[in-house]
Parts: C-alpha cells; structure tokens; sequence
C-alpha cells in the first residue's frame, strides 16, 4: 500500500511519538489527467467528489488534533475511518452540503467549530454505546445550524456580548429549529433544540432537568463547551487541554457528573488513575 498526502492529514500534528498508517479504504484517486478529461464517467466524477471531501475532512482534523486537543481520541484506525466514512455520507446529500459549505463562509472558527463537535461527539456517543448514532449524528454536525441566521458581527465579536445581543443568539435556537424541519432533520432537531438546557433546569430554552434531557444532549453540552474553551480564535490566547477540563469540572453543576468523567477519560490526557484537582 502506498500512502497518500490524505493519511497524513490526521498525523502531521500530533505530538505522538510514532504514526501508523492508515489503510485507503476507497480506489485511487483520479489523477490529474482523468480530473481534466471532459469525458469523465459518473464514476470517476463521483470518487472525485469524495476524495475532495476526504482531502477537506483530514485538513480540518489534522488542525483539531493538534496542540494535544484530541488526546487518545484517535488511537484506533476504526475510530478514524468511522468519522471519516460517516461525514463522507452525510456530505454527498447535496442540500447537507450546501449548509456545509454556508459554516465555511462564516469563518474558520465556527467552521471548525461543528466539525470539531460532531467528531468527538459521535466517538464518544460510541463509546457510551448510544444507539442509532448514524441516523443522529447529524445533528451534533448541524447544532448550530441557527448561527447561520445570525448576524455576522457577532459572530465573530472578540470578548463578551452584552445582554442584548445575547438575546439576539437566544432566536437563533427557533429559526435553527425551523431550518432543520424545512430540510427533513425533524428527527434531530432535539439536539438544535435542547443543546443550551443545564443539568439544573436553568437553560433558557425549555427549562429542562437532568432526567429530561436524552444522554446525547448530555454529550452534546460537555462537547461543546470543551471545543468552545480550546478551539482558539485568533485574539484569544491558547488554553491547554487540562485548564480546559478543569473549568469543566468547576461547571459540572451543568453536566452529567458521570459522562463528564468518562469524557475525561475518553480524552485520556491524564495518567491513569491520576486525580483532578479543582481549583
């Protein structure tokens, strides 16, 4: 097997000792004579589609995984295709990739944002042995889907919001519901809906409590708060892996004690056996 540029997309920035290589699990990539052929068939059209978005895929993951973000979250070569092959489906609906390419429009950060989201979410709902992940993973995907209604110049303020342009965030939640129905996601538009709701009951969408919320929610909350802290825009300083864990265990009165430890240990950039110390 001879290694393609793709394979080392994930590698090229961790800070691993050694590296393995992945297997290509799909044909060759059409070279650039056959890219340039008028002539193509639908099948080489069609790989060429997809080796563009395994390319797109291996960029956005080599960048996440760098500064030691995804720990041991990429240990296993199945865990790497599983994402990869998931977001490859998704991605040849062409209404999904359209909203795609609207993320990538808003900017880096939030681009990376919801692919930084969806990957860990969907690893670790697997880990937790949550079912059906393929039909709603998706939505982990499209959280934040409301975002794309959102004015631009908040978006990507640098420091706080005041309060009233944090009720302008607030409406997005609504219109991200809406959009999700209007391109046939009903069956995860939960996940858009429930994803700012607290362990307390003190969200401020529908005030739900801890029983109420589906295990995934759950997962979604502590994920998207993890790539919120060490997914670093440009004026904000690096915060590392173990500050980040440790604000989320100062804020586990949100979250699902028990599903924070295990993404802890999903991340796996502590010793074994070693002990979190809560300032």
């Amino acid at each position: 097997m001879i290694p393609t540029e793709r394979t080392f997309y994930i590698f090229k920035n961790l800070n691993n000792q050694s590296i393995y290589l992945v297997k290509e699990k799909f044909q060759p990539e059409p070279s650039q004579s056959k890219l340039n052929n008028n002539n193509k068939t639908l099948t080489e059209k069609r790989l060429t589609n997809i080796s563009k978005l395994q390319i797109e895929f291996y960029k956005i993951i080599g960048f996440l995984c760098s500064e030691t973000r995804y720990g041991n979250v990429f240990k296993k070569e199945e865990d790497v295709y599983y994402v990869e092959n998931l977001f490859i489906e998704y991605m040849k609906n062409p209404i999904y990739y359209q909203y795609l390419l609207k993320f990538k429009e808003l900017g880096k950060y939030i681009y990376y944002h919801i692919v930084d989201v969806f990957t860990l979410s969907t690893l670790f709902c697997r880990k937790e042995g949550i079912p059906n992940i393929e039909d709603i993973a998706i939505g982990f995907l499209f959280h934040d889907i409301g975002k794309l209604y959102t004015p631009v110049h908040l978006l990507r303020k640098e420091g706080n919001l005041t309060k009233k342009e944090y009720h302008v965030l607030q409406k997005q939640l609504k219109k991200g519901y809406d959009l999700l129905k209007q391109i046939g996601l009903e069956k995860v538009i939960y996940l858009a809906n429930s994803q700012h709701e607290h362990i307390t009951g003190s969200g401020y969408r529908e005030e739900l409590e801890d029983e109420e919320l589906p295990k995934e929610v759950q997962i979604l909350k502590i994920i998207d708060r993890y790539s919120v802290i060490t997914l670093r825009r440009s004026y904000e300083e690096v915060v590392t892996v173990s500050d980040a864990i440790d604000t989320l265990y100062n804020e586990s009165h949100l979250y699902n004690k028990e599903l924070l430890n295990s993404f802890t240990d999903f991340i796996g950039i502590y010793p074994e056996n070693a002990v979190v110390s809560l300032k």
